[in-house]
């Protein structure tokens, strides 16, 4: 974490862009994916990766908790790159790629169920 902080204290607009690739790259994408996959593996990696970053952005939470007020507008700006991704991914394995656009123009992730506990394959 004092790698992070480091960062955050050089350069806030660099730590900003990490921290929403880290978005980007593991959790929007994998909740899209258990959202709209049929298949049953690998499923339990996706939640895995899921847990993982969340683990990680709540320590960067920790360390400013400002950026709480953020979250919206990162998940925001990044769920577009995050279904560019879970689209490939799933139409590279012959799944329906086309649902994770459909899955967004209805619906947007909240900040509490991309950082929290929730996923999308529980019943609520």
């Amino acid at each position: 974490m004092a790698k992070l902080s480091a960062l955050y204290d050089e350069d806030f607009v660099r730590w900003t862009e990490e921290q929403a690739a880290a978005l980007r790259r593991a959790k929007g994408s994998h909740l899209l994916k258990l959202e709209v996959s049929p298949v049953a593996e690998p499923r339990a990696g996706w939640r895995t990766t899921i847990r993982e970053a969340r683990a990680q952005i709540e320590s960067v939470l920790e360390d400013s908790p400002s950026l709480w007020r953020e979250a919206q507008a990162m998940i925001t700006k990044q769920i577009r790159a995050a279904a560019e991704l879970a689209a490939d991914d799933l139409g590279q394995h012959g799944e329906p790629a086309r649902a994770v656009w459909t899955r967004l123009g209805t619906e947007h992730y909240t900040p509490e169920q991309v950082l929290g506990d929730w996923f999308p394959d529980e019943a609520s």
